[in-house]
């Protein structure tokens, strides 16, 4: 019998157990609706978008052949190589040191250039000087000597021997007279040279009729010679260029003044000039052979 009862108790124990554990069950059930399972899969909590931050970047300096590149001021001039200046110049600092009393302190060389020559001259020609030909062209300098308070500019050729003081040439300009550009004496057919005899009658002495010659001639006198006060020397010589309809006279060759050159018109009322030397020794040879002063007959 007792056993019968204690058998009972258990059962029911198990019973009431398992009613418990269907309840909670079902509860949980409760907690968690397949509605709202469904809802958070299909919409489901956005991840916020996270905008990438760019990561900073270094600007580089400027660099070439590892040399940093500086700003330059708009206000500085480009820089380019100057040339050395021929050794010379030196003599040129020392003569305006002695000759013109310039405080060696105070003498700089500004200005350095390099540029090419066609004739000896270098482009600063004295009047009445005729200057050979550089051939081939010579690559000379220009360079610039300055004091506190003056300049001076020099032509000189590519070794420096030749030197010109152009600013004392140009300062010392006169007025001059090209009379082979004028005339354009190398369209002459011939140059006859006249000798004043004791009466002052031209007699002609000689004759140039080779072109080349009148060429060379017309050369030597396409330069700018000097114009100044008439002198009472009396001409030697009467020069005449040829041409097929007037001819060009002029009075040449005085005892004071062998280079003397004249022309006749207005301008040489109150002037002479001064031709060349090598026009003397071309003009010579055409005189009975023999070279100026000494000709046959001159009075």
């Amino acid at each position: 019998m007792r056993s019968i009862v204690f058998i009972t108790s258990i059962l029911f124990i198990l019973s009431f157990l398992g009613s418990c554990t269907l309840s909670n069950l079902n509860k949980s059930e409760e907690k968690i609706p397949t509605s709202n399972i469904t809802t958070e899969i299909n919409n489901p909590t956005p991840i916020p978008t996270i905008t990438p931050i760019p990561t900073p970047t270094n600007t580089p300096i400027a660099i070439t052949e590892n040399k940093i590149i500086k700003p330059t001021s708009t206000s500085t001039p480009t820089v380019t190589n100057t040339p050395e200046p021929p050794s010379s110049y030196t003599n040129e600092m020392a003569k305006l040191i002695f000759e013109k009393n310039i405080d060696s302190k105070q003498i700089t060389l500004t200005s350095v250039t390099k540029t090419l020559w066609k004739d000896k001259s270098m482009n600063c020609p004295k009047p009445g000087i005729y200057y050979e030909k550089f051939t081939p062209p010579d690559h000379g300098f220009i360079y610039i000597l300055e004091s506190d308070k003056e300049k001076w500019e020099y032509h000189s050729d590519s070794t420096g021997e030749l030197t010109i003081n152009c600013t004392e040439v140009k300062n010392n300009m006169t007025d001059s007279i090209n009379i082979s550009k004028n005339n354009l004496f190398e369209k002459a057919i011939s140059i006859k040279i006249y000798r004043n005899n004791q009466q002052k009658i031209p007699v002609l002495a000689g004759e140039i009729t080779d072109k080349n010659e009148i060429l060379y001639i017309s050369e030597l006198l396409n330069i700018q010679i000097p114009l100044i006060k008439k002198s009472n020397c009396e001409a030697k010589f009467k020069i005449v260029f040829n041409f097929d309809k007037k001819d060009k006279n002029y009075d040449w060759f005085c005892e004071n003044n062998k280079n003397m050159i004249k022309g006749y018109g207005d301008i040489w009322i109150e002037f002479e000039s001064v031709a060349p030397k090598e026009f003397q020794n071309v003009i010579g040879k055409y005189l009975s052979g023999k070279p100026l002063p000494i000709v046959p007959g001159m009075d």
